[in-house]
């Protein structure tokens, strides 16, 4: 009986994420669930925080140390450069 609540529980948990389109957004990068905690949003796109890396160096970027360029994400040294 227990475990028919639970699956109740759980069909209507899911009904109600996708009528209100509650749901984690993927990372552009790896395609992986974000999680709040672990997001990091730039140019209107999520990533993880240790997925959004410069183009060039692959050092990773935070929401102060990047430049975007026709899509791709450089860290400030690098822009700096073009």
């Amino acid at each position: 009986m227990f475990i028919i609540i639970i699956i109740i529980i759980i069909i209507i948990i899911i009904k109600i994420q996708s009528r209100f389109n509650i749901v984690n957004p993927k990372c552009l990068i790896c395609d992986k669930t974000v999680y709040p905690m672990d997001k990091i949003t730039a140019d209107e796109r999520d990533f993880h925080k240790t997925c959004f890396r410069c183009a060039e160096c692959q050092k990773v970027l935070s929401l102060g140390t990047f430049a975007s360029l026709q899509g791709a994400f450089y860290c400030k040294v690098i822009f700096f450069l073009f």
